[in-house]
């Protein structure tokens, strides 16, 4: 029971995650900018949940932070210097990292299982972006394949046993208001807007924050691999809220992309839960 109710936190995660397409669509700001000022809703978020926020500075924990730190600030890098299917698609790598890292680091063989699923989502994956997909920059997709990496480490480090999930993402919260509180404070087409302030505080506080807080406890009760292969719906969903708040219809081959994401997400999830439901009986 206990990994069933964090694959469902991990769940929830990735469809928070999912509008900061839309979310964007709204908000004017830089790329930066927007990183910074949704820091600052996580870091509150986190101190009110923590009550007394302390960071404990270990190897762990500060490992971890970096890998979210990292991860947000390779992937608007690669936002800005790729085509944005290619840097979702080198992102998504991660479910095939983290199996080549449990095989080697923790001399862990995946399932048969995993594997089927990881190759079903990453082709779901190719085909849902396929007619986006561009030759893009070489160094944008080198940092793009790199925040792969990182989000793999997303998943892997704060599953350690030695590190605290809420600690290592408040510290990664904080090392993004520290890097990018430049740029907002810079940014030129800061507005105050109700409807843009309205979305950005949704952004902040709901499509970073209460993710990253739904992470924090999910991660440690699910597989990182479990964990990368759910999180695919993210970028799988995005482009479903762009459609249903904006309008933008995706193609054919979109479509049936999204169907093989979402339906190998989903037999996936209830062939894992089987196991742990028999053995509750």
């Amino acid at each position: 029971m206990k990994n069933r109710y964090g694959t469902l936190y991990i769940l929830a995660t990735a469809l928070l995650w999912s509008t900061a397409g839309v979310c964007v669509k709204f908000i004017p700001w830089s790329a930066f900018s927007i990183a910074c000022f949704r820091s600052i809703c996580g870091a509150i978020l986190f101190c009110a949940y923590m009550k007394k926020p302390h960071i404990h500075f270990n190897r762990h924990n500060i490992t971890a932070a970096l890998c979210m730190f990292l991860t947000g600030a390779l992937y608007m890098s690669a936002l800005k210097l790729t085509t944005a299917a290619n840097a979702i698609l080198l992102q998504y790598t991660a479910p095939i990292i983290i199996i080549a890292y449990s095989m080697i680091f923790e001399k862990k063989r995946p399932t048969k299982l995993d594997l089927i699923t990881t190759a079903c989502v990453l082709a779901g994956c190719i085909l849902a972006f396929s007619d986006q997909v561009e030759g893009g920059s070489l160094l944008g997709n080198i940092i793009a394949l790199a925040s792969g990496f990182t989000f793999a480490g997303l998943m892997v480090f704060n599953r350690h046993p030695g590190t605290d999930a809420m600690e290592s993402q408040l510290l990664g919260n904080l090392m993004s208001v520290v890097v990018f509180l430049p740029f907002l404070l810079t940014e030129p087409n800061f507005t105050l807007d109700p409807k843009v302030l309205i979305v950005a505080v949704f952004m902040g506080f709901f499509q970073y924050g209460l993710a990253h807080l739904l992470f924090g406890i999910g991660i440690k009760r699910t597989e990182p691999v479990t964990a990368s292969i759910i999180s695919t719906l993210e970028p799988i969903c995005a482009p479903i809220w762009v459609f249903l708040l904006l309008g933008e219809t995706p193609g054919i081959p979109a479509l049936i992309g999204f169907a093989i994401v979402i339906v190998s997400t989903a037999v996936y999830n209830v062939l894992l839960a089987r196991p742990k439901a028999s053995q509750n009986t």
